[in-house]
């Protein structure tokens, strides 16, 4: 079992993943997260069920076949059950009967600079996100998942989990961008297939986000989406406003953009941790897109980062 406690309650780097609700600004801050997390079952313990203030729970079976309490009523739990808690809903995660399970959690919030939170559906938390949710996501909190999501979550639950306990310099804006994947994977197997479904150029607009300072090329971008090169930069353009790789320097200007204003790491450093060749050329891209070099970026305020 591996565990991260977020002791200093810090939230996430950037505006990546902001949300703007009733004239304030929240971002997420994850407060804890567990991966392999053994529960054995206590067979007639008493059941006293709890809220959170302003937390969100995602609890993800891996293993074993139980049952559990949540929202006054019992769930069984096998590997591929999802478990969604938003703040308002009673719940206890504790084996009634049946196996010991394993399951990974992440307790979450939306907080904003005084540190107050949020309590509103999750449902609505991805329509202010990315404007769209499944549509029983609203009334639902227990999900049954398929083998291949099932999977692609572990994997990028044990991925945050690295991200988040790395002392690595950086490691905070790539846990964020596993974040939103984790978020994306949601809407995408939750959805009802229809309208929810993301497709090939999606996919490879999340797999951007996440490995931006990887050499991609524009050939091994239309390989994962399954087109040819000129089909592949048609449809991004349409699907996004922009070619493939104008998209991509912009996911590693808007990184460099929290390195700057972040750490104090010297331009050449952080043209190499966003995928950058060399300085001059992140140099150059950077004035382009944002109007100012780096270094006057790192030394005035900058009031808005671009949203991608």
């Amino acid at each position: 079992m591996e565990r991260y406690v977020n002791s200093e309650l810090d939230t996430f780097p950037g505006q990546f993943l902001q949300l703007a609700l009733d004239g304030r600004e929240y971002r997420p801050v994850v407060f804890h997260m567990t991966v392999d997390f053994p529960t054995h079952p206590i067979p007639g313990q008493e059941i006293k069920p709890h809220t959170h203030l302003y937390s969100y729970h995602f609890i993800l079976y891996t293993q074993g076949k139980s049952r559990t309490f949540a929202s006054s009523e019992e769930i069984d739990v096998f590997p591929g059950r999802l478990l969604i808690t938003p703040p308002s809903l009673p719940h206890v995660f504790r084996q009634l009967e049946g196996e010991t399970t394993i399951s990974h959690e992440i307790t979450f919030s939306f907080r904003d600079r005084q540190g107050k939170g949020i309590d509103i559906p999750f449902q609505r938390i991805l329509t202010m996100l990315y404007g769209k949710a499944p549509s029983g996501i609203g009334c639902n909190h227990a999900f049954r998942l398929r083998g291949g999501d099932t999977a692609r979550l572990d994997q990028l639950f044990r991925q945050l989990l690295d991200k988040l306990k790395s002392l690595e310099p950086f490691a905070k804006v790539a846990a964020v961008e596993t974040f939103n994947t984790i978020l994306l994977t949601l809407l995408n197997c939750l959805g009802d297939g229809k309208n929810i479904q993301e497709d090939g150029i999606r996919a490879v607009r999340d797999y951007m986000r996440l490995n931006f300072a990887s050499p991609l090329t524009v050939d091994e971008l239309a390989a994962r989406a399954g087109f040819s090169r000129a089909h592949f930069i048609r449809k991004f353009k349409v699907q996004f406003g922009c070619p493939p790789i104008d998209y991509l320097r912009r996911l590693r200007i808007n990184a460099a953009c929290n390195m700057l204003r972040a750490t104090a790491f010297s331009c050449s450093e952080i043209a190499s941790e966003t995928g950058f060749e060399n300085v001059y050329f992140f140099s150059k891209t950077f004035k382009k897109l944002q109007g100012v070099t780096p270094t006057r970026y790192r030394n005035q305020p900058v009031n808005q980062n671009s949203a991608l």
